[in-house]
Formats: structure tokens, sequence, C-alpha cells
């Protein structure tokens, strides 16, 4: 998932929210899985739980990264003996075979070979014809992972790979608002990013406001799309605005988001797409999957899943054409 840079409302004003909970402001930011996370908390007392955050990044890419030397993830791809699975991978694989079951494949946790070639993952880029992403696609296909009746993922095809990069930050999000709720924590903002989750209020005593940018390379004071306000809720944005390859041959440009069906990254009006939903996990995937939709097939999902907010901004020849389902609406304070 590429980095959506957010910008939050009305965290400086903050003053102790009353003496009986004196709730304090913390704030953490830092470097995870390949980006910036930056999490806020109220706390009694401004007690700060950046331990409990960092134990839980560094589990995660020991389990999920396909950069970490010795992960789990590593180990399964590679039919290592080593093997032996974990609950989060066990958990965002189950997530990844439903909705990609959900979406016909338009999300597919087994595009890792594709990934690699396209320069999109850890490896050197390669320059495909027709017959080599032909013979890459044979390695796809998320119908042909499985798990026993022990609960252990089983492959059909041992070389088949996955890859969690466009559900794992959301799943970090979920984690890490899970821990910090465990903790007591009532009121917070995780992202990870630009994949985000919200709860409570901020130090302002107001809704946790987040903007939303316009799909452009470079940023500038002009940089909003939207601005909304996420109550208990979870934001993941995809685009292929600023996470691109350029052919130095050709000079195509080739998008991050590649498509199942074809092997091929897509190429379409479709410019970003930001998601709704309770779990951060589930926004993360379904943000790439209307992104390999398009904008035509990404609407008709959201008809048929009413349960999903969503805004998606085409490219309307050089200007921006925009569609938002109701929910999403409602949650705009600008536009």
């Amino acid at each position: 998932m590429m980095r959506q840079y957010i910008f939050l409302f009305g965290l400086f004003l903050f003053a102790a929210c009353g003496s009986k909970t004196n709730l304090q402001l913390v704030s953490q930011t830092g470097f995870a899985q390949g980006t910036t996370y930056s999490i806020r908390y109220l706390s009694p007392k401004g007690k700060d739980h950046q331990d409990s955050i960092r134990a839980i990044l560094t589990r995660v890419d020991q389990v999920l990264s396909t950069y970490q030397k010795g992960s789990i993830i590593n180990a399964f791809n590679a039919n290592d003996s080593s093997f032996k699975s974990h609950p989060y991978f066990n958990e965002v694989l189950k997530a990844s075979l439903e909705i990609a079951k959900e979406t016909q494949g338009k999300f597919d946790p087994t595009l890792a070979p594709l990934i690699k070639a396209w320069g999109f993952g850890a490896g050197e880029k390669q320059s495909l014809n027709q017959t080599q992403v032909d013979s890459l696609l044979r390695l796809v296909g998320y119908y042909r992972l499985r798990f026993d009746k022990a609960g252990n993922p089983v492959k059909e095809n041992p070389n088949l790979q996955v890859n969690f990069n466009a559900i794992a930050q959301g799943y970090t999000v979920d984690l890490i608002a899970e821990c910090l709720e465990e903790l007591g924590i009532q009121s917070y903002m995780v992202e990870i990013g630009g994949e985000i989750k919200c709860k409570g209020k901020n130090p302002d005593h107001k809704v946790w406001r987040i903007g939303i940018d316009k799909p452009k390379e470079v940023m500038d004071s002009d940089r909003f799309q939207t601005i909304i306000e996420l109550k208990d809720a979870s934001l993941a944005t995809s685009g292929n605005y600023r996470k691109f390859e350029v052919d130095s041959i050709t000079g195509i440009r080739y998008s991050h988001t590649i498509d199942p069906a074809s092997g091929y990254p897509v190429r379409h009006k479709l410019l970003s797409v930001s998601v709704i939903t309770k779990s951060c996990m589930e926004a993360d995937a379904y943000a790439t999957a209307m992104m390999v939709m398009g904008p035509k097939k990404a609407k008709q999902f959201l008809d048929a899943h009413p349960e999903i907010d969503a805004m998606l901004i085409m490219d309307q020849d050089g200007d921006y054409e925009v569609f938002r389902t109701p929910g999403f609406k409602e949650t705009e304070i600008w536009d």
C-alpha cells in the first residue's frame, strides 16, 4: 500500500482533560515496515506505552515481512523445513483468502512472483515480455492455498508464494489499536504508512480529523481533496500516483498495483481509492482490490457492499472526477 500523507487537526491545543482522569497526550513517531508511523493517544498521567508498540512492530516484521531475513513468511515461501506458522500469519492469510474470494480474485495474496518481477518487492526489477508474464501467472492463484484440518496453511503448488504488503500495514494498525485498548486507552489515533484507525476524541475533545490528499505526485498548499471525521473507524487509501516505476527504455510508467488476471500493472482512470471500515486490515485490502477493479467495477462492488464506505478519485481529461458513497459523504467536514 502506498504512503498516504495525512494531516491531523487539533493536536496542539491539548490541556489536561480534568483532574479526575488527568489524561495527557502521548505522541510517538518512527519508521517501520518501510514507511513511517505516527501514534497519538490520551493516557492517564501521560504513561508511555512505546515498548509495547515497538514489540508489536518488531514481531510483525519477523512474521510478515519479505524484507526480513528469517521471517516466517519467507520460510513459507521457500518451503523451508523451519516454517512454523504463527497466529499473525494465519490471521492475515485467512482474511486475505476471504477477501480474495469476495472480490473475485481482484485482491490476491499470491502475487509475490509478479510483485518481485515488476520491481515492487524484495528483488530486482525484470524486463518482462508476455511469455514471461504468462509463466509467472502459473504461479499465482489464491484458490491454490487452504488450511488443513489442523489449521496449518497448505500450498497446492510448492512454488506458490505469498506477499501481504497490501494488507499487513492495516493489520498492524489493528494490532496496535487492540493493544492500546487492552492497556485502558480509549482515545487514540494509530497511523502506519497512511493506514489509520481512530477511537474516541482528540486532545481538543473532538472527533479525530483526517485530511485525504489529492492524487498528485507533489504536495503543495492545495494538497487536500477532503477532510473527514474518523469516528471509531479505520481509513485506508490506495493509489498509483506516488509509487510507480518508469521503464528506462520505453518511458512507460507502471503503477505498483498489479492485476492478478493479466499479470500487468493496472492502467485505467482510477487514481485513488479511500475506504472506511471498522477493520483497518479490511480497509487496506478493499482499497487495493478496488484499485485493480477500476472505476466501473469498483462502483458496482460498492453498490453490492453498502457496509463499505469509500471515495474514488478518477482522472477526467486532466481534472478530477470524484465518487463518494453516502456514508463517506457523512464523514466529510470539508470538500
